[in-house]
């Protein structure tokens, strides 16, 4: 069936004509904008490395890094660079659309070519596959309509059309709608993408406007909502940038969100003291650890240290305190204790040994009775934190505190509960290698007598996979 033709006036032509131009002209620089954006972030990006490989000073490179961007996003903003050049160029050479889906398409890629940066902020770290889920969503919300408004515009009249736009603008709506009031936390550009759904949602009313100005034929109208859409378009790349900046300071340890503890402000000092080589290794082996383990990292912004903040045990290499874990597995609020690792040299060796303590700590077959239970690994660079049950003290402190004043028949329970903790580790091939009574800890099931203590064995720093013969 040939598509139903929508009849107009002289007056309505003479406006079609003029409009329709400049709107396609407006698209292009909007597609130009957000090339050239990406384009600036590229070259600093290269810069950076370049005066990097050449040994440049430290204090330059220190100040560098504070404005460049994370370099794992180059592959990222490649992307950018190329969807952008090739439809602003499209749209400078290409005929003026004579159709409503034609229109449709020139409008999916320029959502896809700024929705993509938003959808991989939603993943706790870059990596490939998440870049590749990024782009899957982005491609789905962007080209899903296009089908649509082609089988509708074939056999339906033009004011269907218009209602279906309408329909399908009000939905991927949800998108900027869901960010803008629940902004993803798990990395540090929760206000960028804010503002940018925000600039999104009040750009996707202004399409709905001059669809339904369209299909009432108040072409002035409609045009000058067209006119006001692609203006905001032309400032999303400012936007864009923001997201990639906040994305950075996150990685940089420059986000003040971190306790007022002296703890805290110590490893945050200590991270910017490092070289610029330093500073990039330790971050590349957050993230290759985040992407390993993601199915253990937590949400940063879940965790609710105790106020005021206060130490509750100090190490070698870490310091913990206790604190509240929201939405784990959709439980209610829960009482954790909070380790949070303070080594003397932020390496990449010392990020591979957290990653080995929460893979054993997390570890289902070591969810038992007499092990404390990890709940995961909260990330905010530079700091790791290890969640975990919360318990009373360790089993040292606890033997300091009562001395002579456990009988018999209590110190023979708490021997056996660190048996069978150690047993447990074994029987699951894990070897602790620093089993003494101050990595036990103590946890009381009921306001009793020491009976009703539990013994837990904990913090599995030292410890390895046994291997097999």
């Amino acid at each position: 069936m040939a598509p139903i033709l929508e009849v107009y006036t002289l007056d309505e032509l003479e406006q079609i004509q003029v409009g329709v131009p400049r709107a396609m002209l407006l698209l292009m620089i909007s597609y130009f904008a957000v090339f050239l954006m990406a384009l600036g972030v590229y070259l600093g990006i290269a810069w950076y490395e370049r005066k990097r490989q050449k040994g440049a000073d430290e204090l330059d490179l220190e100040d560098a890094r504070e404005s460049i961007i994370m370099p794992f996003h180059k592959p990222l903003i490649l992307l950018v660079m190329g969807v952008s050049l090739s439809m602003g160029i499209t749209v400078g050479l290409a005929p003026v659309p004579t159709s409503l889906t034609e229109g449709e398409l020139l409008y999916a890629m320029r959502n896809f070519s700024v929705n993509v940066v938003v959808w991989t902020m939603q993943y706790p770290a870059v990596s490939r596959s998440t870049t590749l889920k990024a782009i899957a969503w982005a491609t789905l919300f962007s080209l899903v309509p296009i089908p649509i408004i082609y089988a509708v515009e074939q056999h339906r009249p033009l004011g269907d059309v218009y209602l279906t736009l309408l329909f399908v603008r009000a939905a991927t709506a949800g998108h900027y709608v869901y960010n803008l009031l629940w902004p993803p936390t798990s990395r540090g550009a929760a206000s960028s993408i804010r503002w940018y759904s925000g600039l999104g949602l009040l750009y996707t009313l202004l399409v709905m406007a001059y669809h339904m100005a369209f299909k009432y034929h108040y072409f002035a109208i409609g045009y000058n909502c067209v006119y006001a859409a692609s203006s905001f378009l032309v400032f999303s790349p400012l936007f864009l940038y923001n997201i990639f900046r906040e994305d950075t300071k996150f990685w940089r340890g420059a986000h003040a969100v971190f306790p007022p503890s002296r703890e805290f402000r110590q490893i945050v000092a200590r991270f910017k003291n490092l070289t610029a080589d330093e500073v990039d290794a330790y971050d590349e082996a957050v993230r290759r650890m985040i992407v390993d383990a993601a199915t253990v990292i937590l949400n940063f912004a879940s965790l609710e240290f105790k106020v005021p903040h206060s130490v509750e045990g100090v190490g070698r290499t870490a310091t913990v305190a206790s604190g509240l874990l929201h939405g784990y597995e959709n439980m209610e609020p829960q009482r954790v204790a909070i380790k949070t690792f303070n080594p003397e040299l932020f390496l990449a060796d010392e990020v591979a040994k957290v990653a080995l303590e929460t893979s054993i700590a997390t570890l289902p077959t070591m969810r038992n009775k007499y092990i404390v239970h990890g709940f995961g690994l909260a990330v905010h660079p530079p700091a790791l934190c290890l969640v975990s049950d919360l318990c009373e003290m360790s089993l040292a402190s606890h033997l300091r505190a009562k001395g002579l004043g456990l009988s018999l028949r209590v110190r023979l329970t708490y021997m056996l509960h660190c048996a069978k903790g150690v047993g447990w580790t074994h029987a699951n091939m894990v070897l602790h290698r620093d089993v003494r009574p101050a990595n036990f800890f103590v946890q009381t099931l009921f306001e009793t007598q020491d009976l009703q203590k539990i013994i837990k064995l904990s913090d599995f720093g030292d410890a390895i996979f046994e291997v097999t013969e």
